[in-house]
């Protein structure tokens, strides 16, 4: 990958923790001044994520706590 033309950084992976639901405030952002016009917007940047895929023994996809499903369900 490093080797392809327009290659900039690659980082490994990093398992980040939802901490807000509300970025521009907790980043101390406000919408119209600062960071966000002064890039122009991001106009002109390229963001790529590579998802490495799913891990079904994550924690988010546990159903500890869950009741079961009812029983006329069919898996379907």
């Amino acid at each position: 990958m490093e080797k392809k033309d327009g290659f900039v950084t690659a980082r490994p992976q990093k398992v980040l923790s939802l901490h807000t639901t509300h970025s521009l405030k907790f980043l101390g952002l406000q919408q119209y001044l600062g960071f966000w016009s002064g890039p122009n917007y991001g106009k002109g940047v390229i963001i790529r994520v590579i998802d490495s895929g799913v891990l079904p023994n994550h924690p988010s996809f546990g159903d500890e706590g869950m009741p079961p499903p009812p029983a006329k369900w069919k898996g379907k």
